[in-house]
C-alpha cells in the first residue's frame, strides 16, 4: 500500500526500528552457523576525475567495521565549501568525514549497511556523483553530468537503491529548453548509465523512492514549475529504457505541497498534502495523511486537520511516523515536530523546534540505528530576513528537550543525511 503526506520535500525504502537494530550489528555476520567479525580494511585507490562523457565508473569499496555509539551524518554547505560530518551522540564529538572548497553537496545519502555515504557535489555550473566511507576514505567520482546545450548541467533527486547496487537520479536534458530532466541509473557495480526517460516536452518525472530493488516511485513534474506535480508512477528498471510511454500511474494528486513516503514492509504509500501557494512557502491547513497500496488501490485517511498545516510525514517503524507541523515558518505553540501511530491515535509533540526533516525517506535517514533517536533541523530566525541560520537537533522518541549539536551562519544551509554506528 502507499501513504500519502504534503507539503513537503522526496524518498527510498524504510525499515523498522526492529530491522534498524538488526542493521546496526554490522560487525559480524553469521553464515552457515559460523559467525565472521568485520575488520576495517584500507581503502584501494580511487579516482576523483570525471569518466568519459555519458559513462560512469564502478564503485570501488572496503569493508568498515562499525562501532556501537549512535552518530548522526550531515551536510553543512558553508559559504566557502561543502563539508559531510559526523556527530557522535555518546561524546558529542563533531568529525568532519570530508571537505571541498567552492563546492555544495546534495541528495546526500548513507548505505543501508552504513559504511558509505553517496552525494552529489555541484561545481558551479558542473555536478558529479561521487561517494565516500564514513572514515572519510576513498573520496571517488562515480559519474560527471553531461555537457548542457547552453544550460547549467545538474543532477537531482538521486536515490541509492536498498541494496546499494543502483543510483536513479535526473540530470538536466542535453538537448537543452523545454526539455524536462531526463532520467538516468548508474549502476554502481559496473559503472554503466542507462537513460531510462527522454522528455522532449516540459512534462517529466521526477524520482522519490525506491519501492524495491527494481521499481522506482516518481511524481509528475514540470520544467521550470510551469504546473504543480502531480499523481505517482511506478518505474520498473527491469523492464528496459525508453519509459516515457509506459510508466505506471498508482495514485492521483496535484498540488504544490504533498509527499509522499512508505511502510516498512514496502507495502503501503503514505501521500501527506496540505495547502500552498508556489514560492510563497507558507504552508497552510487544511491537512491530509493518507494510505493505500504501493502499487494502486483506494486511499484510506490517516490523520486530517482543518487548523494544522503537515509538510513532512516519515514512517520510522511499523505502527509509527514523524510529521512535522507549520513548516519552515510555523511559530503556532503546536508546530513542530510530532510522533503519531499509524492509525492516527497518540500523538505526542518532540519539539516545537522541528521544522524540517531529512529529505531521503529511509527509516535511518530520520531515526537513529537502534531506533531510539530522531534528528531535525531548525531555524533560527532574525528579523524580516528571508535567510535563517539552519539548527541541528537530536532527540529522544521518548520525549525531552533536543540537543542542538550545529548551526550554520546566515546565506548557509545544512541538510541531514542520517543516522549510522561509529
Amino acid at each position: 500500500m502507499a501513504f500519502l503526506t504534503a507539503c513537503g520535500p522526496q524518498s527510498a525504502t524504510a525499515l523498522s526500528a526492529t530491522q534498524l537494530a538488526a542493521t546496526n550489528n554490522v560487525n559480524s555476520s553469521t553464515t552457515g552457523g559460523t559467525t565472521s567479525h568485520v575488520t576495517t580494511a584500507p581503502m584501494p585507490p580511487t579516482r576523483t576525475d570525471c569518466p568519459a562523457n555519458g559513462q560512469g565508473r564502478a564503485t570501488i569499496t572496503a569493508p568498515l567495521a562499525l562501532g556501537s555509539h549512535q552518530n548522526l551524518v550531515y551536510v553543512y554547505n558553508s559559504s566557502g565549501a561543502a563539508l559531510l560530518k559526523r556527530y557522535d551522540v555518546s561524546t558529542g564529538a563533531k568529525t568532519t568525514i570530508v571537505s571541498l572548497p567552492n563546492t555544495a553537496f546534495y541528495s546526500a545519502q548513507l548505505s543501508t549497511d552504513g559504511q558509505f555515504i553517496l552525494f552529489v557535489t555541484q561545481y558551479a555550473h558542473h555536478a558529479q556523483i561521487q561517494m565516500i566511507r564514513l572514515d572519510g576514505q576513498g573520496l571517488q567520482t562515480l559519474y560527471c553530468a553531461e555537457p548542457g546545450n547552453g544550460i547549467p548541467n545538474y543532477v537531482a533527486n538521486m536515490l541509492w537503491s536498498p541494496n546499494q547496487q543502483l543510483a536513479v537520479f535526473e540530470e538536466s536534458n542535453p538537448g537543452g529548453a523545454p526539455g524536462a530532466a531526463l532520467v538516468r541509473l548508474l549502476n554502481l557495480s559496473s559503472g554503466a548509465v542507462q537513460t531510462y526517460i527522454t522528455p522532449t516536452t516540459r512534462s517529466g518525472y521526477t524520482p522519490q523512492e525506491w519501492l524495491n530493488n527494481t521499481e522506482v516511485h516518481m511524481t509528475g513534474s514540470y520544467f521550470s514549475n510551469i504546473a504543480a506535480p502531480h499523481d505517482v508512477y511506478i518505474l520498473d528498471i527491469s523492464k528496459g529504457t525508453n519509459q516515457v510511454n509506459n510508466t505506471r500511474q498508482v495514485a492521483s494528486i496535484i498540488g504544490y505541497n504533498w509527499e509522499m513516503n512508505l511502510s516498512t514492509d514496502g507495502s503501503k504509500l503514505i501521500l501527506s498534502q496540505c495547502s500552498d501557494s508556489p514560492g510563497q512557502d507558507a504552508p497552510s491547513a487544511p491537512s491530509i495523511i493518507s494510505s493505500q497500496n504501493a502499487t494502486g488501490g483506494t486511499l484510506n485517511p490517516i490523520y486530517i486537520s482543518h487548523v494544522h498545516a503537515v509538510t513532512q510525514a516519515r514512517v520510522i517503524s511499523p505502527n509509527t511516523m514523524l510529521m512535522v507541523l507549520g513548516g519552515k515558518l510555523g511559530a503556532g505553540a503546536e508546530d513542530g515536530l510530532w510522533k503519531i501511530n499509524m492509525d492516527g491515535t497518540g500523538l505526542v509533540h518532540l519539539t516545537t523546534n522541528g521544522r524540517l526533516l531529512s529529505n531521503t525517506r529511509t527509516a535511518w535517514s530520520s531515526v537513529s540505528r537502534n531506533g531510539n533517536l530522531y534528528a531535525v533541523i531548525g531555524y533560527n530566525y532574525i528579523g524580516n530576513s528571508d535567510k535563517f541560520p539552519f539548527k541541528l537537533f537530536y532527540g529522544s522518541l521518548s520525549g525531552g528537550s533536543p540537543t542542538q549539536i550545529d548551526m550554520t551562519n546566515v546565506g548557509e544551509n545544512a541538510s541531514i543525511v542520517g543516522w549510522t554506528t561509529m
